[in-house]
């Protein structure tokens, strides 16, 4: 073994590589001995791990203080260890990331702070376990990636958004390494982006790595292909990739899909529905799968007969939503096979037709989807859509000095906002295609036109594209990480 050396004390003694997996290494268990622990923590690292003995005492301390008068509100980090042995056991640091001292660059307040069974006297700055601070972290994180007015429409897409991303993070971290890395990597991020702290996105980056090899190897055991937690992780991943650091270190977004693709269906529609997390997952990784196969232009692999009973059973959890993706799961379909019509196969004007038919079919339900979501909402009396001055949304506004557009959409809510700007960008390559089929039409019958009501003028494909433009401001903000369908495919750092 090298000299500096940093596995445990034991693989050290054996002259062994140690894999240094925290807080004890697998080298050990394999051999059947209890890992002693590592000597110092690596410079930098963020570690989470078991102190709840160290974590008692010092509540107990904390409290016994507290009832003498003699309590003073303390803020933690390793540095602040009274001994040379607390220092060695403290392997969680902040490295100098003070919440108190650092405001964030466009949200103030405090971390919201999960319940803890303690005094009030004791301020939440004092409780030193790494699974409290995980939780303040996993709080911060919320507050400051999913948008904050989900309560104003129901159990959709945002709400169970919210809920999924609790049930992942309350699900035992005991042998789903590679999920708690990927949620780690997510949160720090996110945090890491907003208050501008370099130690929070390089750390964010090396549990982005771990991930990955955990992931690696789970793929390569064939009873974890079935596990919800690995499916959870292809899922989260995805989601880091929306944000530059991970797009700099680590694979592609398209890469993570095609990877969830495979995986998908070696487990199949009955291993899906046996699983309420599995059939959220599944809702959740569908709807990227549906963009990119917007992007590429081939039909989705969801769109099939034997996924149809997923997607019912996930009509109760995302309602006005799910109708909404199903719909969208047949345009892919419809864009193939406009690309591949033969002009030079005799029954190319039959095919024509056929695909005209079925394009024309989808836009009108498509616009009755749409229209049925109107006329709820005019039913609850909700504020509409308006077009406002640019200036209305701060902080955006302030970011971008060159206003191209003075004005910009209003929605009454996250959830109205993203309905329609599936909508508009659906129609803009459906309209689109039913244009291009006219002038084939055209030019396989010389002395055909299309009826006038059914022309597709180029006013209209410009109201779908400025409507689209017109929607950065709500799904950019600088506050939030979680975006629209459009947003995906551009990697971005806090929103």
């Amino acid at each position: 073994m090298p000299l500096r050396s940093t596995g445990c004390l034991k693989c050290r003694q054996r002259k062994i590589r140690c894999d240094e997996e925290r807080p004890g290494c697998k080298r050990c268990r394999i051999h059947g001995v209890v890992c002693p622990g590592f000597k110092t923590a690596r410079k930098g690292d963020i570690e989470f791990e078991d102190q709840t003995d160290q974590t008692v005492q010092r509540l107990q301390i904390d409290a016994h203080a507290a009832l003498k008068g003699r309590r003073k509100p303390v803020r933690w980090t390793s540095s602040e260890a009274s001994t040379p042995e607390e220092k060695l056991t403290t392997t969680f640091t902040w490295a100098g990331f003070d919440l108190g001292a650092q405001q964030p660059l466009h949200r103030t307040g405090t971390p919201p702070v999960a319940p803890v069974n303690v005094a009030p006297t004791t301020p939440i700055w004092s409780i030193h376990s790494p699974a409290a601070m995980r939780a303040q972290l996993h709080g911060m994180f919320l507050q400051l990636y999913v948008p904050q007015d989900i309560p104003t429409h129901g159990p959709g897409l945002w709400s169970s958004n919210k809920r999924f991303l609790h049930s992942l993070m309350e699900l035992p971290s005991s042998g789903r390494a590679s999920l708690s890395h990927a949620l780690d990597a997510l949160t720090l991020v996110q945090i890491g982006s907003t208050y501008r702290n370099p130690q929070l996105l390089n750390t964010a980056v090396e549990a982005y790595g771990k991930s990955l090899r955990g992931l690696r190897i789970a793929l390569s055991k064939p009873e974890k292909l079935k596990d919800d937690a690995v499916l959870a992780t292809t899922c989260v991943l995805s989601s880091c990739e929306f944000y530059t650091h991970f797009r700099v270190h680590g694979h592609s977004w398209v890469s993570h899909q095609h990877g969830t693709q495979r995986l998908l269906e070696q487990r199949g529609p009955e291993s899906i529905l046996s699983s309420p997390l599995a059939v959220h997952l599944f809702y959740q990784l569908t709807t990227g799968s549906l963009f990119m196969s917007l992007l590429t232009r081939r039909r989705d692999p969801y769109s099939a007969a034997k996924w149809s009973a997923v997607e019912t059973k996930a009509t109760d959890i995302h309602d006005d939503l799910s109708e909404s993706n199903r719909l969208g799961l047949r345009l892919p379909a419809l864009l193939e096979r406009h690309d591949r019509l033969d002009w030079n196969h005799p029954g190319c004007l039959a095919s024509l037709d056929h695909l005209l038919f079925d394009c024309e079919q989808m836009e009108m339900e498509m616009k009755s989807n749409l229209a049925t979501v109107h006329a709820r909402d005019a039913m609850e009396e909700k504020s509409w859509i308006a077009l406002v001055d640019i200036e209305y949304f701060h902080p955006f506004a302030d970011l971008i000095e060159n206003h191209t557009m003075t004005r910009a959409f209003r929605f009454p809510s996250f959830q109205t906002g993203y309905i329609h700007s599936s909508h508009w960008f659906r129609m803009f390559m459906l309209r689109q295609t039913i244009r291009s089929l006219f002038d084939m039409r055209q030019r396989l019958v010389p002395d055909w036109l299309p009826p006038p009501k059914r022309v597709v003028h180029e006013k209209e494909l410009l109201f779908y594209v400025l409507s689209l433009c017109r929607l950065n401001n709500t799904f950019a903000p600088t506050d939030t990480g979680d975006g629209y369908p459009g947003s995906s495919t551009f990697p971005h750092e806090s929103s």
